[in-house]
């Protein structure tokens, strides 16, 4: 999983003799208002549910399943599976006519990585079932928390122990909030203990249309990220895209560079401490160093979901 990323220092500077690139810089319309809905966009990610359920991914395990569809025989469907504290992991406890058609995974609070906290305390579940007779995809539905929080999707791709190819089609909501709906292809390979994650493709929310192309390198030396990220607004159809590489490790370094409609906005550089600047030189007002902030920490979350929609395929269709 991405490290949550917290910039250690970022230095605002208001344009120097010297320092300033050539050409003219864009102003954003409103950029305080696109920010506010970046940040609801993926602040149920940030929800203790979702916590849950990317630590469930990995946590699964069920004996008997098929890489292809039907995926749960008759056997398996019906299943709940809770934490067995005795064994820390997941155990079969029941079996009912629900879920009709797969299994059940109880959800409880979680620590940072996800997995439950002792004594538990159930927070939601995790439903993971065949789709209808022409449907090939993994029917994916978790519930749960206060605000409840809904992570609703369908799953495909070939899924290894080491490696996937994945396409998700779904939704991160919370009631009365946020909402995040996303049809995303997801990598994943690791060779000589190194692994890469590419998530690629498109989401909607609220006064949002994002497309992306990201790709995540994670290594003994640490985190680089290659990132192509836009954020379509409706405030005028404005289109804010960054571009660009982030390094985060015993050293954070980032070459970023932000745009408006393709026109020159601002650019996130430097080593250990980064400079956030006008493309210009000139200075940054309030609210569009939060607009910056938050397309900063957009690859991230749209990280923490393709990856965490696609890991259960790993241990349920592998």
């Amino acid at each position: 999983m991405r490290p949550r990323v917290v910039v250690p220092c970022v230095v605002l500077l208001a344009g120097a003799v010297g320092c300033s690139d050539a050409g003219s810089t864009v102003v954003p319309f409103a950029p305080d208002v696109i920010a506010a809905n970046i940040s609801a966009a993926t602040a149920p990610l940030a929800s203790p549910l979702f916590t849950s359920f990317t630590g469930l991914g990995s946590l699964i395990h069920v004996a008997g399943t098929s890489p292809s569809v039907p995926y749960f025989p008759d056997s398996l469907r019906g299943r709940t599976f809770t934490w067995d504290t005795a064994a820390n992991a997941y155990a079969f406890t029941s079996q009912d006519t629900v879920p009709a058609r797969g299994v059940r995974f109880i959800l409880y609070n979680a620590d940072s990585t996800g997995r439950p906290i002792e004594p538990t305390a159930q927070l939601g579940s995790a439903d993971f079932q065949d789709g209808p007779a022409d449907t090939t995809a993994l029917h994916v539905h978790a519930a749960g928390g206060a605000p409840l929080i809904t992570v609703a999707y369908l799953l495909s791709g070939a899924f290894h122990p080491d490696s996937f190819q994945a396409t998700e089609n779904g939704c991160v909501s919370a009631d009365g909030g946020g909402n995040l709906c996303a049809i995303a292809s997801v990598q994943l390979r690791t060779a000589a203990g190194d692994t890469t994650v590419i998530v690629s493709g498109s989401a909607t929310a609220t006064g949002l249309a994002l497309t992306f192309d990201l790709t995540f390198h994670l290594s003994a030396a640490g985190l680089t990220d290659t990132v192509d990220v836009t954020a379509l607004s409706d405030i005028q159809s404005q289109q804010i895209r960054m571009t660009g590489t982030t390094q985060f490790g015993s050293t954070v370094k980032a070459d970023l560079i932000l745009s408006v409609n393709d026109l020159p906005f601002a650019t996130v550089r430097g080593t250990g401490t980064l400079t956030v600047r006008r493309s210009n030189g000139e200075a940054l007002s309030a609210e569009e160093q939060a607009l910056i902030g938050a397309m900063f920490t957009l690859p991230g979350a749209l990280f923490d979901l393709g990856r965490t929609l696609a890991r259960p395929g790993q241990h349920l269709l592998s």
